[in-house]
């Protein structure tokens, strides 16, 4: 069996984490915002959660796109963990 275990979250700047923002947010992620991405999963009763944080427009050039990308691809090799 497998899902989600945690709902994926973006918080911004001071915000530590676990943000999930009302349907009328108007939040805009600017250049040299602090973003952090979460999210988990579980597989087998299994579960992992993990993240990843970056400055947005920051000097590697990657988008908010690919940061979720490899957070997602982070937690589907989580279950691989000690096995």
């Amino acid at each position: 069996e497998k899902g989600v275990a945690f709902p994926t979250v973006v918080s911004l700047n001071g915000c530590a984490g676990n943000f999930s923002p009302l349907s009328d947010d108007d939040t805009t992620v600017r250049a040299g915002d602090l973003v952090k991405i979460e999210l988990g999963v579980h597989v087998d009763g299994y579960m992992g959660i993990c993240g990843t944080s970056f400055v947005c427009g920051g000097g590697d050039a990657r988008t908010d796109a690919t940061a979720a990308k490899e957070a997602a691809a982070a937690a589907a090799g989580a279950d691989k963990a000690g096995k």
